[in-house]
C-alpha cells in the first residue's frame, strides 16, 4: 500500500509556492530587487526538523550568471524568510540556504547537442 507524501514534503511544496510567487511579484509585497523576477525556484528540500529549507533555484534565461543569483537571493535572504513567515501557517520560519539547479542548463545543453548532430548529420537524424 502507498503512503502519500510527507509531511516535510507537502512543506516543501508550500514553501516552494509562496516563494515562486513572491519572486514574482504575485504576492502583495513589495519586490526589493527586481532582478528577483530573474530567478525561479525549483524546488525545496526540508531538514527533518523543519528548521532548514534547501532552495533549489535557476537564473532564467542569461539574465543573470549562478553567481548574481544566489547573490540576489542571498541578500534578500530576510525579505523571503519575512514573505514565508507571513504566508506560512507555522510556529517557525525555515533558514534559507540556496542551491543552483543545473538541471534546466543540462537539458538545454542536450537539445543543443540534438541540433548539432542533426546539422551535422545533414538533416538525417530525426528526435522523434
Amino acid at each position: 500500500m502507498s503512503r502519500g507524501p510527507t509531511r516535510s514534503v507537502l512543506f516543501g511544496d508550500q514553501i516552494k509556492r509562496i516563494l515562486g510567487s513572491a519572486l514574482t511579484g504575485m504576492l502583495k509585497t513589495h519586490l526589493p530587487d527586481d532582478r528577483l523576477r530573474n530567478v525561479v525556484v525549483t524546488d525545496v528540500e526540508i531538514s527533518g526538523d523543519k528548521s532548514i529549507a534547501k532552495v533549489f533555484y535557476s537564473p532564467l534565461g542569461d539574465t543573470l550568471s549562478h553567481e548574481e543569483a544566489r547573490n540576489l537571493l542571498s541578500d534578500n535572504k530576510g525579505w523571503l524568510r519575512t514573505t514565508l513567515a507571513k504566508e506560512l501557517r507555522s510556529r517557525r520560519t525555515p533558514d534559507l540556504s540556496f542551491q543552483v539547479d543545473t538541471a534546466l542548463e543540462y537539458g538545454r545543453n542536450i537539445d543543443r547537442l540534438f541540433d548539432e548532430i542533426k546539422k551535422d548529420s545533414g538533416g538525417e537524424f530525426s528526435d522523434e
